[in-house]
């Protein structure tokens, strides 16, 4: 959800919701907290399955690297231990993953198992996983560093060359294997941190067009409303389908709507605010309506209901608190205006007030009578 901001705001890079909090661009979060959660849970959201997937690999191979240790011997307890019990972390959390609970634990047990991992392998010494610690690095950065979007990618950056260098201290201390050649992969595995940018980037610039999108949707919708709104207050509601028909056929005259009427009966009425309490007629009737929306809105209400009772016409047009009705005529409906303005055997004609002289319709007009 866009919260309600504007288009405008939601691209205004320097002070939008979505505004940088720091010009360092190893931090990436949004100044605004309301934006950063809601990245925060689409993040978890669209890198669910890389995660997911990511974690059963890293299971997989700690399970390798214990499966090594246990075949080849010569490895101290303390080393198989930590290694076990990151395989114990490292399938909870894939376990916890793949049925979607507790998934803001992820970073910290996908973390806790590096970290174990790490040190179990740095206490095997005279053995395959412990003589050369360097693979660690990539085991760390592929399974781990790259698909945590929930931390800044400094952050990550600084993780990950932190366990990268502790394993690579490993061959410094034993004094063992090539040590220029794998103190130039850590250093070229650390220029990943690019990549780690990057990826966020990308994952923040899809968040705020999604967002863009869903504002853009919003906005589309209210002007059909509006649209919809202002159609029926120009014409009737039944006829806005046939309208609309019309104007995707680019007004076609071949297509246009058309209905001959002979003789054709044209009514205006005017809403007025009337108090029967003031005794001076003249000042008895306001045509401002008393000033009240509310009361021109329910007049208006209660005009169509009256409206809707006529046979021969319908409510073609609404000016402020004027109504047009129209209709066609003949000498039936004529006929059925007269006995729908008074009761049968009623004479025609208004009464000396100047009210309708019909009892139903003077009662309907006293009901639009506000209070005094």
């Amino acid at each position: 959800s866009s919260v309600g901001w504007s288009i405008s705001a939601i691209r205004d890079t320097e002070n939008g919701p979505f505004a940088r909090a720091s010009a360092n661009p190893l931090i990436t979060g949004f100044a605004n907290p309301e934006a950063e959660a809601m990245f925060q849970t689409y993040a978890r959201a669209t890198s669910y399955a890389w995660r997911r997937d990511s974690r059963a690999a890293m299971a997989l191979i700690i399970a390798t690297v214990l499966g090594i240790q246990l075949a080849l011997g010569g490895v101290g307890v303390p080393g198989i231990v930590l290694v076990a019990v990151a395989l114990v972390v490292s399938l909870v959390n894939a376990v916890l993953l793949a049925l979607r609970r507790y998934e803001s634990v992820d970073t910290a047990l996908a973390y806790a198992a590096n970290v174990l991992l790490l040190a179990g392998i740095w206490l095997s010494d005279g053995n395959l996983v412990g003589n050369d610690t360097t693979y660690f690095f990539a085991v760390t950065i592929l399974t781990t560093g790259l698909n945590i979007l929930t931390l800044s990618p400094g952050l990550r950056q600084v993780i990950s060359t932190g366990l990268a260098l502790i394993a690579f201290s490993k061959i410094v201390i034993a004094g063992v294997g090539a040590q220029l050649t794998h103190g130039s992969q850590v250093l070229a595995g650390i220029t990943l941190l690019p990549a780690t940018l990057l990826i966020d980037h990308f994952a923040r610039a899809a968040f705020v067009e999604l967002i863009t999108a869903q504002a853009l949707a919003k906005q589309e919708l209210e002007a059909k409303d509006a649209q919809q709104a202002l159609l029926e207050s120009v014409v009737p509601r039944h006829v806005i389908p046939e309208l609309r028909t019309w104007l995707r056929l680019d007004f076609d005259p071949a297509r246009s709507i058309v209905r001959t009427i002979d003789c054709a009966a044209v009514c205006f009425i005017k809403l007025l605010a009337w108090d029967p309490e003031d005794d001076d007629a003249s000042g008895a009737f306001d045509d401002t309506m008393g000033g009240d929306d509310a009361w021109m809105l329910n007049a208006h209400r209660r005009a169509d209901q009256l409206v809707e009772r006529c046979q021969h016409a319908e409510k073609v047009k609404t000016v402020g608190p004027i109504l047009l009705l129209g209709g066609p005529l003949s000498a039936q409906s004529d006929q059925g205006f007269a006995g729908a303005s008074r009761r049968e055997g009623e004479p025609a004609g208004d009464g000396e007030d100047g009210t309708p002289s019909s009892p139903t319709l003077r009662q309907e007009t006293e009901q639009f009578v506000p209070p005094p």
